[in-house]
């Protein structure tokens, strides 16, 4: 868990500034992001995955620490994925380009997922735990496999 947050920080974080920058200067709008503060991020850095996620709640330590400050319906909402509005065709062009995935021999996702449960997903396209859209999920698998092909990254 330790890792993938990392990449988290490193990665996305990143670029989150400059997609409200580019998004509030569009409207005209002020924005701040006071979550995306270093020093915030960097405080819980070194706290156990379990104090971090109580009961497996999103952002748990967080919520923790601002009750009574925020209000409820406000503080333990479910966390929704960063605002994106796609062509309603999305979904389907990335379940019938992840579909053909598993079936290549040469699939570098191929050890990486479960077959079976990726079979699963695409026919009911219910995303894992409900974190994500499923277009969510198919495009991150896809760009992973994309990744792994273009830097011929090899698993042992």
């Amino acid at each position: 868990m330790r890792e993938l947050l990392h990449l988290s920080l490193t990665r996305w974080l990143a670029l989150m500034p400059d997609f409200k920058d580019r998004m509030s200067m569009r409207t005209g709008l002020e924005v701040r992001v006071p979550f995306c503060d270093h020093r915030l991020v960097a405080c819980p850095w070194n706290v156990p995955w379990r104090f971090k996620a109580p009961g497996g709640l999103v952002k748990g330590l967080l919520c923790d620490a601002m009750a009574g400050a925020v209000p409820e319906e406000v503080l333990r909402r479910r966390k929704t994925s960063f605002p994106v509005d796609a062509h309603p065709g999305y979904e389907s062009a990335l379940r019938e380009e992840l579909r053909a995935e598993p079936a290549d021999p040469g699939s570098p996702l191929a050890p990486l997922v479960d077959r079976r449960a990726l079979e699963s997903l695409l026919r009911r396209g219910a995303p894992p735990r409900g974190v994500w859209r499923t277009a969510d999920t198919f495009a991150t698998l896809l760009q992973i496999a994309a990744w792994l092909r273009v830097y011929r990254v090899g698993l042992l």
